[in-house]
């Protein structure tokens, strides 16, 4: 009895924490990471006539997954009418492949869009560098306080899910900082201006950005008597912005597009 719960408690644990094949999406697209020797015998033609190869950087589309095999098509070739003719078919009957799972996990990587997508966010942009077309006697910088929210639009590699590079345009309010230097007012203090900004932002990491921005301040009509300096003029934006929250990623399913080696 001690035995036969045993053996049960086993294939239960190896069931549970057996590697899951799902980590390859039906219409998931991925790009071969080796190259291989025409003769691997562990693709093979599953239909058509096709020629089975494996290419380095060569992109792929898969139409039929189980635990022990995942069948595929290639993405076609725009410049070079062989190459399809060889390995991809045509749309309306496009050659199979098949291979084992284990072997399509350590062969490829998944392949993404460079347009990654269009988010709403928000970005702070804690240093603001005012007046540099005005000369020395205008020059100001300050630390802003400001609530904004941003448009964003990101690409990046086909090789990773997250965007590394955002545009990003932004609208909303800036708490800004008059006094008898940069105003006509007689007092030190605050007043809330109408912001607009544009900029992009590098993304050296998912959790990390730098960025730049162009941007202007508008006071509202209760404090346009204090002729503000920097009221209407362009300011430059620089941000490093650190994110604890996870990053927007994108999916690796949807129509394929043309074969290239690419290797970024």
């Amino acid at each position: 009895m001690k035995n036969t719960l045993s053996l049960a408690l086993f294939i239960v644990l190896s069931l549970a924490f057996r590697p899951a094949s799902a980590q390859v999406k039906l219409g998931g697209n991925y790009g071969f990471s080796v190259s291989m020797p025409q003769d691997y015998s562990n693709l093979q033609l599953k239909s058509g006539a096709g020629s089975p190869n494996i290419k380095k950087g060569h992109k792929i589309n898969v139409v039929y997954v189980n635990d022990d095999e995942v069948v595929f098509k290639y993405w076609r070739w725009s410049d070079d009418s062989s190459l399809n003719e060889k390995y991809y078919g045509t749309e309306n009957e496009p050659y199979l492949y098949c291979m084992p799972v284990k072997d399509f996990e350590k062969l490829t990587r998944p392949v993404y869009n460079r347009f990654k997508g269009f988010e709403v966010g928000g970005y702070t942009v804690p240093y603001r560098l005012r007046g540099l077309a005005q000369g020395a006697d205008g020059f100001d910088f300050e630390s802003s306080l400001s609530l904004q929210a941003n448009f964003i639009v990101g690409w990046g590699s086909r090789y990773q899910p997250q965007s590394q590079y955002d545009v990003s345009f932004g609208l909303g309010l800036t708490k800004v900082e008059l006094s008898p230097i940069n105003s006509r007012t007689d007092e030190e203090r605050t007043a809330s201006a109408l912001t607009f900004s544009l900029g992009g932002v590098w993304k050296p990491t998912p959790y990390a950005n730098v960025g730049m921005f162009l941007g202007w301040d508008w006071l509202g009509a209760k404090d346009q008597n204090v002729n503000w300096n920097h009221d209407g003029r362009v300011w430059l934006g620089i941000g490093v912005n650190v994110s604890f929250n996870a990053p927007k990623t994108a999916d690796n399913t949807g129509k394929s597009g043309d074969n290239h080696n690419e290797k970024k």
